[in-house]
């Protein structure tokens, strides 16, 4: 016998065990692309709601309130222990004219005129 649902709401299925599924469609707006988001196992309504509310939340990590430096500093790291260690410094030289210019600037506020102006 399987266990018993019961719909609450559009996409938002209540499960015998007292968990919501949610499933939601949307449109990615950076991509312009339809996205199917299924969650299982969520504990509250509230939580449930959110979900169809703000799907890309659970399909984008949410952008960090960094300064570029602070990415370029993490990224650097990560990518350092794929590389040798003179490509590694390469990479940080290259990037420096770009920190100079941009570093001070939030990530998720560097626009492409931000970068065109650093590249002239």
């Amino acid at each position: 016998m399987t266990a018993r649902k019961r719909q609450i709401a559009p996409g938002i299925v209540r499960q015998e065990n007292g968990t919501y599924s949610v499933r939601v469609t949307w449109t990615d707006p950076r991509t312009g692309k339809r996205k199917e988001v299924r969650r299982k196992g969520v504990t509250s309504l509230d939580q449930a709601i959110q979900i169809r509310t703000n799907p890309q939340t659970l399909v984008e990590p949410p952008v960090h309130d960094w300064q570029v430096s602070d990415y370029v500093e993490q990224w650097l790291e990560v990518k350092a222990r794929q590389l040798a260690p003179s490509s590694a410094d390469t990479y940080a030289q290259a990037l420096a004219s770009a920190l100079e210019a941009l570093g001070h600037l939030k990530l998720k506020a560097v626009t492409p005129l931000d970068v065109r102006t650093w590249m002239s």
